[in-house]
């Protein structure tokens, strides 16, 4: 009876989870997903990555697009529908970890703890939050901390545990090579575990190989991807010295842009913040603790390090230690709570559903409305109604209206370029003609602008549309590009949003 009780809390978790993310997967795309998409679009067609279609992030995020378009369809839709069962497999695999290691004294936790994960990330999430790196990468992160325990815990198949750790680890640097830190972090701490308990210095350096043998058995299939198509330079060249250059040539986000995401961050989840915060007096109690603390203190450092960036997405990497960390503060104080006589005739899993309301009220504002603009919308079932939902985002409304241009034409698909705006390749459903991208060009380097007028001579795109804020950039930084325009395009059509220039070669 006690089993069947535990799945029927399991399964009322995992459908809470599900019914929340359902409401998300009529959500728009931003420029980050649209470009990813587009990235994943490409490649699913036979272009190279990084060849074809190039980007300084890491692979990660172009093969789990990749992936959601290949199950459910190179969609919106599709992308969302993926990252939701994407969610319910974390949260299944998070109860098990929770449970098999006893975190909460109070089994409810237990299945609270995903629902409040995955809850809070989806009603923080803006269109510009959804399905970023940030928060996806909490799976791997997660399969890390786990893969380690098992390794401290189990007395057999260490070297099994540890070698999955090293490839868990890979999964992550395979996103981002900038969330190493926390990595590292945990895997010191098995190297410290492993001198307390009297390890050899010989089986260390074992464990150390192992470790690494398994983050590079992860990135085997890639880097025979590159050998085959003779793209490794270009990939050294991408991850290992560009970044450097971007740090320093790169436009650099303001304080005031700190400032406002962290607020923005924080705001919402204080009391859960307040919360894990007091969890820290208990860590010697529970050392799963030090490691939820590395993943928030070194989270953060990571966060500030990206000094180009800092928009409030990047918090999205800290919700699972945040949220956990609050949960076993508040196991502590349900404890201490059932001392007190008067909540004896209370039912304990009364008191603790009435706990985790207060501390998740501004979770289930931000959920209902979101859901009231759904209904607005009749819940964006219709072609029609998706559209006017989409068109509801100011960014998302002004690319559908660019794009309605180029659509009215009814001309053959022919790649075009655009500076600035990815979801306009996504209403158009034609391709990117040259493997630079003019999305985030405030980021790029010396030469870069140089690689990108190159390949807009060798291809000569159909169609160029710029943003009228980045008219000012061509005409300073990218005069090369402007005048080669000016003698080979004519513009087309001048909005408000910006200019299609017209080949000369389709006249």
């Amino acid at each position: 009876m006690k089993y069947l009780n535990i799945n029927r809390k399991l399964i009322l978790s995992i459908f809470s989870i599900f019914l929340i993310g359902l409401i998300h997967i009529p959500s728009p795309l931003f420029g980050d997903q649209a470009f990813f998409l587009l990235g994943a679009k490409e490649m699913n067609e036979g272009l190279v990555l990084y060849q074809d279609f190039w980007d300084i992030k890491q692979p990660g995020i172009f093969i789990f697009y990749l992936a959601a378009g290949k199950a459910f369809g190179f969609t919106a839709i599709g992308i969302h529908i993926f990252e939701l069962c994407y969610w319910l497999c974390f949260s299944i695999l998070l109860v098990w970890f929770l449970r098999k290691f006893n975190y909460f004294k109070y089994d409810i936790l237990t299945y609270l703890a995903p629902l409040m994960i995955v809850g809070t990330y989806y009603s923080n999430s803006s269109v510009q939050s959804l399905t970023q790196v940030e928060a996806l990468v909490s799976f791997p992160i997660l399969l890390v901390l786990i893969f380690n325990k098992l390794y401290i815990e189990s007395n057999k198949r260490k070297m099994l545990w540890l070698f999955l750790s090293g490839v868990a680890g890979g999964l992550v640097v395979f996103f981002k090579f900038i969330f190493a830190p926390i990595l590292i972090a945990f895997w010191i701490g098995i190297l410290i575990s492993n001198i307390r308990n009297h390890v050899s210095y010989t089986k260390i350096a074992i464990n150390i190989l192992i470790i690494s043998a398994g983050v590079i058995t992860f990135w085997i299939p890639f880097g025979l991807y590159c050998y085959h198509h003779n793209i490794v330079q270009l990939c050294y060249y991408t991850f290992i010295k560009l970044p450097p250059l971007v740090l320093e040539y790169g436009k650099i986000k303001s304080f005031h842009h700190l400032f406002n995401s962290i607020y923005y961050f924080f705001s919402k989840i204080s009391f859960l913040l307040i919360l894990s915060f007091i969890s820290i007096i208990y860590i010697r109690k529970k050392p799963i603790l030090i490691n939820l603390w590395l993943w928030l203190v070194l989270g953060i450092i990571v966060i500030l390090l990206q000094k180009n960036s800092w928009y409030t997405y990047h918090f999205q990497l800290l919700y699972l230690p945040v949220v956990l960390l609050a949960l076993y503060t508040s196991d502590r104080i349900i404890e201490k709570l059932q001392l007190f006589k008067f909540l004896i005739k209370l039912k304990l899993n009364f008191i603790i559903a009435f706990f985790l309301l207060l501390i998740n009220g501004f979770t289930f504002f931000i959920l209902s409305g979101k859901i009231n603009k759904l209904h607005q919308y009749n819940y964006a079932i219709s072609a029609g109604n998706r559209i006017a939902y989409w068109n509801s985002n100011i960014d998302n409304e002004r690319a559908y209206r660019v794009s309605q241009y180029l659509n009215s034409l009814d001309q053959k698909r022919c790649s075009i370029f655009v500076v600035n705006d990815p979801l306009i390749y996504y209403y158009t459903q034609r391709n990117q003609a040259t493997a630079q991208s003019g999305w985030s060009m405030q980021l790029f380097v010396p030469g870069q602008l140089e690689i990108l007028f190159k390949e807009l001579v060798n291809t000569v795109p159909c169609y160029i549309f710029i943003r009228r804020e980045f008219l000012p950039y061509f005409e300073t930084r990218g005069i090369e590009i402007y005048s080669w325009m000016k003698k080979n395009y004519i513009i087309s059509n001048s909005s408000s949003d910006g200019i299609w220039y017209k080949s000369n070669s389709n006249l």
